[in-house]
């Protein structure tokens, strides 16, 4: 904060500076003024916000479980896959003949099991 302050005018220096260290020293509160500050900048600040509508949410609703619902169906499908894929490969590793693997890797595809 520049002050200009003529010459001889001390007591308007000290007069400046009192009052500097009087505004710089805090207040001290109780617990509960501070509180019910707190509280009421808080709701002040959320009155503030822009809060979505009620079309806005149910659209991000629709697109979350339409969402997580295609991508549950492709997990599963890929894990459908992979399982018969191995069951495929180790039936092979039990010295079946590759009709009998084939007639359980069909099976398993198509949930006939």
């Amino acid at each position: 904060m520049a002050i200009s302050i003529k010459s001889n005018s001390s007591s308007v220096l000290d007069t400046v500076r009192s009052s500097e260290t009087n505004s710089s020293t805090p207040k001290i509160q109780s617990a509960t003024t501070e509180k019910v500050n707190f509280f009421k900048s808080t709701i002040q600040e959320l009155s503030k916000a822009e809060w979505p509508t009620f079309k806005y949410i149910l659209n991000w609703i629709f697109v979350i479980i339409i969402f997580t619902s295609i991508v549950s169906i492709f997990l599963s499908f890929v894990d459908n896959t992979s399982k018969s894929g191995v069951n495929y490969v180790s039936c092979f590793a039990k010295k079946n003949t590759v009709g009998s693997c084939n007639e359980k890797l069909w099976n398993e595809l198509t949930f006939n099991n």
